[in-house]
């Protein structure tokens, strides 16, 4: 920060710590210039020039009164209209507040509740400051910025400024769904570890005692686990499950006390026993080692996507499937950037791929293929098994550029929906293309709902990849 733009945010900071000390008439327990030093640090000057000083010290006021008292481990958290008559302060925007313990994804999880409204963030605040509480939670201190002690905690601050609401209605909803995300926020990071140790306990096992499949897939399943465990995953449950068969369906009985995470729970994640039903036994009794797919719920933690499911499946002495110790969680970043070939059991299903389809590698067809798959949307990869992959990937080598539409599908192994890759000259498509795909996908397989993914690239096709999810009683 330059030396004029440093003294403005001093300028501004010493206004707001006035009208605090105004507010308070100079008395306080906690040292204003301390708490509002930090609360206000990583705040763009610009966002608060745009602001009073006397709003901007009621709201870090009004904030620290409501941290006064917390016990740890608890989470609170508030939505309201800020009264200038009650609080001393206004706002054009509806204030959400929470104050917890320190933990990962805090924000990124307010921001998915509040997004999933279609509520507009205005102005995000979010300290992490270190403070001293006694041992019934009332707040001590405020430490100032690069001060250590034994008893300090680190409490995360987070100040929402969101489009106007005016229901209560509203208020309570947000507030409950907030503090739903935050309790499963505090379950992953309870469990980060014990999850983790559960994957390379699974790798473990897996090399001293292998289940009677091919050395190359054992290998495999453990080489992916262990990626995962080296910061390719973000866990966020786990569970184990007996699978009992019968005549007429089998069961997924769930072991008592192995959940971890959000599957601590016995009410999250559809976890009880579950049923497989006829139609997708097969799936469940396969003697893959490793299922990758798509959970039913989407993620109230990090990212407001489909959780990622990896089960790894349990075999007796014959071979026969016997069970599965479950994860969901997301992969990161990573896993979608690094080419496919390097990253455990995709490298292995594109070689098998590669290997079935007869090209030779330095062949015109066999870079071609490579290609498709090296582009290949990376959770049709992690998902789809190989003969899928070679049949799809095979159709679109075939394509050759040509200039018209073509479509390859590929259905859920459980049956939930089904993954559209759909070939569209370049040059004729745009959004109200895309959507009367969407119409026509939805109608023809009685979806539910339809997500869409777009890739544009120097192909004369573009290329769209839908997911449209089912229901299961009602299919198509």
């Amino acid at each position: 920060m330059d030396t004029n733009a440093s003294d403005a945010r001093q300028r501004v900071l010493a206004e707001i710590l006035g009208c605090a000390r105004e507010m308070t008439r100079g008395k306080h327990p906690i040292d204003l210039k301390v708490f509002l030093g930090q609360y206000y640090r990583d705040i763009p000057l610009d966002d608060l020039r745009a602001r009073e000083p006397s709003d901007l010290a009621g709201a870090a006021l009004g904030h620290l009164e409501f941290a006064m008292d917390r016990r740890l481990g608890k989470s609170t958290a508030r939505v309201f209209n800020p009264n200038p008559d009650e609080d001393g302060w206004d706002s054009a925007h509806t204030i959400v507040e929470a104050v917890n313990d320190d933990m990962p994804f805090l924000v990124d999880s307010l921001g998915m509740v509040i997004n999933s409204r279609d509520l507009y963030i205005h102005l995000t605040v979010h300290p992490v400051l270190y403070v001293r509480r006694d041992k019934k939670g009332h707040l001590l201190e405020v430490l100032p910025e690069g001060t250590k002690a034994e008893d300090a905690v680190a409490e995360s601050f987070v100040h929402l400024e969101i489009d106007r609401e005016a229901d209560a209605t509203t208020f309570r909803h947000l507030r409950k769904k907030i503090l739903s995300s935050v309790g499963d926020v505090r379950l992953a990071c309870q469990d980060w570890a014990a999850m983790r140790a559960k994957a390379l306990e699974i790798c473990e096992q897996l090399r001293s005692d292998p289940p009677p499949l091919s050395a190359e897939i054992v290998d495999e399943g453990r080489a992916l686990l262990e990626w995962m465990e080296d910061d390719h995953f973000t866990f966020l449950g786990y569970r184990e499950y007996e699978l009992v068969k019968g005549d007429d369906h089998d069961t997924l009985k769930v072991r008592p006390d192995s959940g971890l995470g959000i599957l601590r729970q016995p009410s999250i994640g559809g976890t009880g026993s579950t049923v497989v039903a006829r139609g997708i036994r097969r799936q469940a009794r396969s003697r893959e080692l490793v299922v990758i797919t798509k959970a039913n719920s989407r993620s109230t933690v990090h990212r407001p996507t489909y959780l990622d499911y990896v089960a790894v499946k349990h075999f007796d002495s014959a071979g026969l499937v016997i069970g599965e110790k479950r994860f969901l969680g997301l992969f990161t970043s990573v896993a979608y950037s690094r080419n496919p070939r390097s990253i455990p059991l995709l490298r292995h299903k594109v070689r098998q791929v590669m290997e079935q389809s007869g090209l030779r590698p330095g062949s015109h067809g066999g870079k071609a293929l490579q290609h498709i798959l090296d582009t290949f949307p990376r959770d049709e990869l992690f998902q789809a098994s190989v003969e899928e992959l070679g049949r799809i990937a095979g159709g679109i080598r075939s394509l050759q550029e040509r200039q018209q539409v073509k479509l390859f599908l590929r259905r859920d192994a459980f049956r939930r929906f089904f993954s559209c890759l759909v070939f569209v000259p370049r040059d004729r498509y745009n959004t109200r293309v895309r959507e009367k795909i969407q119409d026509i996908l939805l109608e023809a397989f009685n979806g539910t709902s339809v997500e869409s993914d777009v890739q544009m690239s120097e192909s004369k096709l573009a290329r769209v990849h839908l997911i449209v999810r089912t229901d299961p009683d009602n299919p198509p």
